[in-house]
Formats: C-alpha cells, sequence, structure tokens
C-alpha cells in the first residue's frame, strides 16, 4: 500500500513557538505567558490552506491568545472570532514569524 503524505507537510519551529507565547495576548493585551494559537482556516491570499480534522497547521500560522481568548476561540467559529475583534490573524502570524527571523 502506498504512504499517504501530508499535501504540505506541517512546519515545526519550537523557538517560534515559545517566542509567540512571550508576547501579549493580540486581543486583550493580557501579559505573557500567552497560549500558541494556531490558525486552521484558509486564506488563499496568504497561500495558507484549511487544515483538516486532526491536523495541525505549520507553526508560523499562529497568534498569541491569553488562556481565555483561546477558549472563547475555540467555542467559536474561527472565522467569526476573528472578525468580531476585527483583526486578520493571517497578518498578526505572520508578522511575528518576520518578526522572530530577523
Amino acid at each position: 500500500m502506498p504512504e499517504l503524505r501530508q499535501r504540505d507537510p506541517r512546519v515545526e519551529d519550537k523557538a517560534f513557538l515559545a517566542y509567540v507565547r512571550r508576547q501579549r495576548c493580540c486581543v486583550c493585551g493580557a501579559p505573557p505567558p500567552v497560549q500558541a494559537a494556531h490558525i486552521r482556516m484558509a486564506s488563499p491570499a496568504n497561500n495558507k490552506r484549511q487544515t483538516g480534522k486532526g491536523e495541525r497547521p505549520s507553526d508560523k500560522w499562529c497568534t498569541p491568545l491569553c488562556r481565555e481568548c483561546h477558549e472563547v476561540q475555540h467555542k467559536m467559529s474561527e472565522a467569526w472570532f476573528w472578525r468580531y475583534h476585527d483583526f486578520d490573524p493571517f497578518k498578526i502570524a505572520l508578522g511575528f514569524y518576520a518578526e522572530f527571523k530577523r
């Protein structure tokens, strides 16, 4: 039987996740430590595909959220959460990733 492979293999970056956890919550501004919240929804404009069930996106697609904001985000539609707060999570994640890589 042929080996099944993910279309875009997940890229792990533990140092970046640690960096994100040292930031303030990007929604409410709570101080660190916070959680690294992975973005699962798609953004064709940012070359980010939808993440399937049981699959985690690459670590560059995460934003800093405090525990409370992260729990709220998981209790509703991810897209609705970001629209409600009027934030672009892709811009946030890519901004932190670019800053980290400098």
